[in-house]
């Protein structure tokens, strides 16, 4: 952030060319997640829009900060017997961004 804790001198990172789904051999693409979810999930976070609206390293750290410190791992509905959720980054991300859940590991890296 710098001393002022400010995203002024935030610098856009480089972006990588996005790799289209019919040439990523094994590999499939979701859409976009929608807006809604997306607001949820930084609402979640603590976070305004505005702290990540310019990709940059300074908004990915506090984006990972924010998520370390309110998404727990849990293993909850494996204590329980329910069975294990499918790898589906969609039906991930809307479940962080819309309870007071966390998730296991690849729930998490998934979303």
């Amino acid at each position: 952030f710098g001393s002022s804790g400010s995203f002024a001198s935030c610098m856009p990172l480089p972006v990588a060319p996005r790799v289209p789904p019919s040439s990523a051999v094994g590999c499939t693409h979701a859409a976009p997640l929608t807006r809604d979810v997306v607001d949820a999930y930084l609402r979640r976070l603590g976070l305004s829009k505005q702290v990540v609206e310019t990709p940059c390293l300074a908004a990915l750290k506090a984006l990972v900060a924010a998520h370390v410190e309110n998404i727990p791992w849990e293993n909850i509905d494996l204590i329980l017997g329910r069975p294990l959720p499918t790898l589906d980054g969609r039906r991930s991300a809307e479940r962080l961004a819309g309870s007071s859940r966390g998730g296991l590991c690849f729930e998490l890296a998934d979303a």
